[in-house]
């Protein structure tokens, strides 16, 4: 639900499902068409390719056969893919936000193992992705008994949609809350995208000290730190800068992309 409401808002996106998608159809495909009466082979673009500057929402990512997931590495890489097929030679710019869902490797994470070892997929392809968020269910019979009350009066009321739900207060009465409309969310995400931020000599200094600490202290079972998530963490304090509509980079918004690294 939370990567198609993504696509939903996100000005431009582009979704995909990783058990339905193969290699090309994620990048690019050569087609052979009939043009003016004769067969030319034409490239046909993929999600990544389709999103570009914009979001690529891909579910299902573990469902994905390996060859498949595979065509993401140089894309996510270099923000670029190289085709070359049936005497076709051609770069592709694939510069947008991978935002993927994938289950874990044994249906739920076991609090009791690493959490690298739970991942289904390859170490160096987890590397490319900023951000890795581990979603886990705990059981709470009030809490659990209060959301089926709540979907079972929803259902019962003939609402297509259950009532507004706090989850840090289960037991909370209904409350009217005005919710944003999409519209004008999608409007201020297009217009904090076209910020360019500059990041000042603190904010760096602050990111190089943090980036040096993880490296060292990094095991054997934890997701392999590498000097992509320098990157990563720079293009995540510039993120929160622009959802700031802030000009320039600052410590404090360096300081959001280190805790949402760690």
């Amino acid at each position: 639900e939370l990567i198609k409401f993504a696509h939903d808002i996100s000005p431009k996106s582009v979704y995909a499902n990783g058990k339905n998608s193969s290699a090309a159809g994620l990048t690019a495909a050569t087609v052979q068409r009939d043009i003016g009466g004769v067969s030319e082979w034409t490239l046909e673009a993929g999600a990544l390719v389709l999103a570009d500057q914009g979001v690529a929402v891909i579910d299902e990512l573990d469902k994905a056969d390996e060859e498949d997931v595979s065509a993401l590495h140089e894309a996510m890489q270099h923000g670029e893919i190289h085709i070359s097929k049936a005497g076709i030679n051609a770069n592709l710019q694939t510069r947008t936000t991978v935002l993927a869902a994938a289950n874990p490797k044994y249906g739920r994470w076991d609090q009791s193992r690493p959490l690298a070892e739970q991942f289904n997929l390859d170490p160096s392809l987890i590397s490319r992705f900023d951000l890795v968020f581990a979603f886990t269910d705990h059981t709470d019979n009030e809490r659990d008994g209060e959301i089926a009350r709540r979907q079972l009066r929803a259902r019962n009321s003939g609402l297509t949609e259950p009532p507004v739900f706090d989850p840090d207060n289960p037991t909370a009465p209904e409350r009217n809350i005005e919710i944003l409309p999409k519209d004008l969310l999608r409007l201020y995400i297009a217009h904090a995208r076209s910020i360019t931020p500059e990041m000042d000599a603190a904010a760096m200094e602050l990111l190089e000290e943090f980036y040096v600490e993880l490296r060292g202290s990094q095991t054997p079972e934890s997701i392999p730190i590498t000097a992509r998530k320098v990157s990563a963490m720079a293009r995540l304090a510039e993120s929160v800068a622009r959802l700031h509509l802030s000009e320039s980079v600052s410590v404090s918004h360096a300081c959001i992309a280190i805790n949402l690294v760690v």
